[in-house]
């Protein structure tokens, strides 16, 4: 797609956060401000380049962004926002129901198609270049129970293009189960412990096939805080986790999405993106770090 529309200029912000765990180090973070794009925002899910040259970006308004990234020693100097291609349904319609394009999760597959979980009229979708959906499965068995606005933010693809997610906010305080799609249905492979009041918005696999959980905590009086966990997959199935960092709140704004990419020296970067809720008291932005491997 990021050949098909003009790209605008954004600059780049360098304020290191707070509270990181040591094994991870920051990067830095650029906004996403573009004039003339008054939809941009809503971000809720990223998805770099093998490279880190290039990224799509998806909003909660059902719009998919290209992105260019120049860079300076790997470290991000400016980013390009393409004016993006409208998601529609299968005639190349925009469902007139509220909710209906609620795109939260994004998932690149190995033939470079990208696939969409939904909140509100939940699903899972890809959609080609130009918006329009191709495939669709309907969420795991029992999603019926769960709030609009807390369903399947969170999406991953392997390296064999089996799906992975999970809900943000299932009923009751137990473990969050984790759900494969393979051989046309869903299957739970695990179950992630809810702690210290976050909440699972985003997933996504290195290189190594390792999996990654963002999760984000919101308080009134401190505003978001962010964490990233991987997993090992033993045996098919969800192994243990180590914490990769812990943000302090506020230090960046309401992150969703992350996506993990390598340099050329084979540093691990974690790219993630913030959801302003088109609110200008929060940023649209694009956050890494490092990662020890």
């Amino acid at each position: 797609m990021r050949r098909l529309f003009p790209f605008l200029l954004v600059a780049v912000l360098a304020a290191p956060p707070l509270g990181a765990d040591p094994g991870a180090r920051f990067l830095g973070a650029i906004r996403l401000d573009a004039a003339g794009l008054e939809w941009l925002g809503g971000f809720s899910a990223i998805e770099m380049d093998a490279d880190g040259a290039a990224a799509v970006i998806l909003s909660d308004r059902g719009r998919l962004f290209p992105v260019q990234l120049t860079r300076d020693d790997g470290r991000i100097a400016a980013v390009a926002v393409g004016a993006g291609a409208l998601l529609t349904d299968a005639e190349g319609l925009r469902p007139p129901a509220r909710g209906a394009m609620d795109s939260e999760g994004l998932a690149r597959l190995p033939d470079g198609r990208l696939a969409l979980s939904f909140e509100g009229d939940m699903r899972v979708a890809v959609h080609g270049p130009d918006g329009r959906e191709t495939w669709r499965a309907a969420p795991p068995a029992g999603s019926g129970a769960l709030p609009g606005n807390g369903a399947y933010e969170a999406l991953a693809a392997d390296d064999r293009g089996r799906l992975y997610t999970l809900a943000e906010d299932p009923p009751g305080d137990g473990p969050v189960p984790l759900y494969r799609r393979a051989t046309r249905r869903w299957q739970e492979i695990g179950a992630l412990p809810r702690s210290g009041g976050f909440r699972p918005v985003g997933l996504d696999f290195d290189d190594r096939g390792r999996l990654y959980l963002l999760e984000r905590r919101f308080s009134l009086l401190g505003g978001f805080a962010a964490r990233l966990t991987r997993f090992e997959m033993v045996d098919d199935r969800l192994g243990p986790g180590t914490l990769m960092f812990e943000t302090t709140p506020g230090r960046h704004g309401n992150l969703e999405g992350v996506s993990l990419w390598r340099t050329a020296d084979g540093t691990l970067v974690a790219a993630l993106v913030s959801d302003d809720n088109f609110s200008p008291l929060l940023p649209s932005e694009i956050v890494e770090y490092a990662l020890p491997d």
